[in-house]
């Protein structure tokens, strides 16, 4: 039996605590003791023959394969793909774009937002882990979309609450509608600040020992178990469109706080051939212009954008990003050692678009070649466009056209289909807390629970 995958901090370099810690133990902290983001210390391998062996299989079964590389000695074989099956019921359609762009649509779940593969897979997982009679407070913040996607994927866990921050201006009227009618044991909090700040609180609750005795732990992608079933579904599309087992494929990745690229970075190291990794971003690039100019410089405070889910000025993710290229960054956006920018370089591009060239590619695609996108894949797909790549590439659509459908309707005159899971979640009523952009508000709040 292989060695047992276990997991460091991002801050390894400069902590004065040294430590690694198993799967369970980093998923229910969510936070490593340092506040640094937790990685394995190893990488397993996906070789070209076990690649051939997973053609023609379910997503389920592809995900047990792949997350069973990181979990073996954790949980059997056959509890994880009891898992995957309970989890992954839903398709991902894909659709050619022109000759050489493929949608890859991961908006079918539950809450209409690719955040469903890592939240439905990650709340079996904490249920599965944490001591059965041990109460714990999940802290999320969200842009949007991955508030609801824990939400619907927790609100049934036992001894569990669920506590939503999201910025009160920057979400969609459906995605505002999602988390506040989550109901069960989920609570939205209308925070009046930006997403930052949300993610600053959560943090800061994390390292706040006061709060120690409510068992935090978060669902954010700065949770290690947000990331690795996100690495699934890179090597599932590659299946499907990889016509040989040598074949590489291009990702574009609208991005944010970087944790779904991320997926493909770490498949891509497993083996998986990918092409050009592309991170796309709206105006808040403080990763692309890292990555032009050798300069990290954060973006505060965040710049609203209609592809809200990107508002994102200083991206978590990017710490493991830094890390697997052998630089450090701290939570503040300090950077501590530069990573390999030449590697870097090599292996990712980026893109920086407009709101006014987001909008114009939601028209002309719909106009010219009759596909509906929502702004964040049309970000990916006007990177795509600008940067004029070779080879087969795939853009992700993460989350569904009607959950932004009055961005939409500014540029077609059209009426966006809901999917069934937001028709079903536009019959439910609830209202969020809201609150000012003051901490210990936050603290009290918590700490009356």
């Amino acid at each position: 039996m292989p060695s047992k995958i276990l997991y460091y901090s991002t801050n390894r370099s400069f902590s004065a605590k040294s430590f690694l810690h198993d799967f369970p133990t980093a998923l229910l902290q969510g936070l490593a003791p340092d506040n640094g983001l937790y990685m394995p210390n190893a990488l397993p391998t996906l070789s070209p023959t076990e690649l051939q062996t997973l053609r023609g299989k379910s997503y389920a079964e592809v995900a047990c394969a792949v997350l069973y590389k990181f979990l073996e000695g954790e949980l059997p074989r056959e509890t994880l793909l009891e898992m995957c099956q309970k989890a992954y019921n839903f398709p991902i359609p894909l659709e050619r774009l022109g000759e050489n762009i493929t949608i890859a649509r991961l908006d079918q779940g539950i809450t209409a937002s690719f955040k469903d593969f890592a939240a439905q897979m990650m709340a079996q997982w904490i249920q599965y882990f944490k001591p059965q009679d041990q109460q714990s407070v999940i802290l999320v913040a969200t842009s949007g979309d991955t508030g609801s996607a824990v939400g619907e994927a927790f609100k049934h866990l036992p001894h569990t609450s669920v506590i939503v921050l999201y910025p009160a201006q920057e979400v969609s009227a459906i995605q505002r509608h999602q988390l506040d009618s989550m109901g069960g044991n989920t609570q939205a909090i209308a925070l009046a600040g930006k997403f930052d700040d949300c993610q600053a609180f959560v943090k800061r609750a994390f390292a706040d020992a006061d709060l120690a005795y409510l068992n935090l732990s978060s669902a954010n992608s700065i949770n290690i178990g947000r990331v690795l079933p996100q690495i699934v579904y890179y090597v599932y599309i590659w299946l499907q469109l990889a016509e040989n087992e040598h074949e590489t494929l291009n990702f574009c990745v609208p991005s944010g706080n970087l944790g779904n690229s991320l997926g493909c970075e770490i498949a891509r190291r497993m083996g998986l051939p990918v092409g050009k990794l592309v991170i796309a971003t709206n105006q808040n690039d403080a990763f692309h212009q890292f990555l032009q100019t050798g300069i990290y410089q954060k973006i505060e405070p965040s710049i609203e954008s209609v592809s809200n889910a990107m508002n994102v000025g200083n991206p978590s993710n990017l710490a493991r990003y830094f890390d697997l290229y052998g630089g450090c960054i701290d939570k503040h956006g300090t950077v501590r050692s530069l990573p390999a920018l030449a590697e870097m370089r090599q292996n990712l591009l980026s893109f920086a678009v407009t709101d006014a060239e987001t909008l114009q590619n939601i028209a002309q695609t719909y106009e010219k070649l009759g596909v509906l996108l929502e702004p964040h894949g049309a970000v990916a797909v006007e990177a795509v466009q600008r940067l004029g790549l070779v080879g087969k590439t795939v853009c992700l659509e993460t989350a569904h056209p009607a959950k932004f459908a009055d961005i939409v309707q500014k540029v077609l005159p059209i009426e966006v289909e809901k999917s069934e899971a937001l028709k079903q979640i536009e019959k439910r009523v609830g209202k969020a807390i809201s609150m000012p952009n003051d901490y210990q508000v936050f603290k009290d709040f918590l700490v009356g629970l």
